[in-house]
């Protein structure tokens, strides 16, 4: 699960994520990235404490950058695997042969990485 870039790595959509995510863990099965889509962005991120949430939950917190939206991205998928993306790009072999790509808010990302499956973010805030 990828929650970032340009298109969803506002400080406002981390908020967004990290108020699903505080005080929960993502799934075993599942990983989650978290890009900031600028340096100051990145800071504010630190400063508001977002940054220790993702960690907590067990995200892996990435530099500033398009990362999952550009070849520069952290990571490829093999065959049969399925992502989650808050990137504005999805066509076949955007990273890598065979797997698949979902875009998705960032709260729906977020729910899902806790979930390990595609979920609504209205079940994990009002469940």
């Amino acid at each position: 699960v990828f929650i970032g870039s340009c298109t969803d790595g506002s400080l406002e959509d981390l908020r967004v994520a990290v108020g699903i995510l505080k005080g929960r863990r993502v799934h075993r099965d599942s990983r989650l990235i978290g890009t900031p889509a600028t340096a100051e962005v990145a800071q504010k991120a630190l400063e508001e404490g977002i940054t220790q949430v993702l960690l907590n939950a067990g995200a892996v917190v990435t530099n500033p950058s398009c990362a999952l939206c550009t070849i520069g991205h952290p990571g490829v998928l093999a065959s049969g695997d399925v992502t989650l993306s808050t990137g504005n790009r999805n066509y076949p072999g955007k990273i890598g042969k065979g797997g698949e790509i979902y875009l998705v808010s960032p709260a729906t990302a977020a729910a899902s990485a806790l979930f390990g499956k595609i979920t609504d973010p209205w079940d994990v805030s009002n469940g």
